[in-house]
């Protein structure tokens, strides 16, 4: 269970590891067009500068290659 922005950041941060360590360019054109997320956006969350919305987080998560079920949990964290 994640309490606190940081926890999540460093989640977050985390799971590019295994999805390849992409670029957070890459991690913005991986997301899903019905969830899309700009360069920017991704920068913002992952450097903890702004926290994700549910929606961000899900397409971030998304973008990691994180399966359905998986990110579930994320979301309920």
């Amino acid at each position: 269970m994640v309490n606190e922005f940081i926890d999540l950041r460093l989640a977050m941060v985390a799971l590019r590891s295994p999805a390849g360590c992409p670029s957070l360019r890459e991690l913005a054109r991986l997301a899903p067009a019905r969830a899309p997320l700009s360069k920017s956006t991704v920068s913002n969350m992952v450097l903890g500068i702004h926290p994700p919305t549910l929606h961000q987080l899900s397409a971030f998560v998304m973008a990691c290659g994180i399966d359905a079920e998986q990110r579930l949990e994320w979301i309920h964290a």
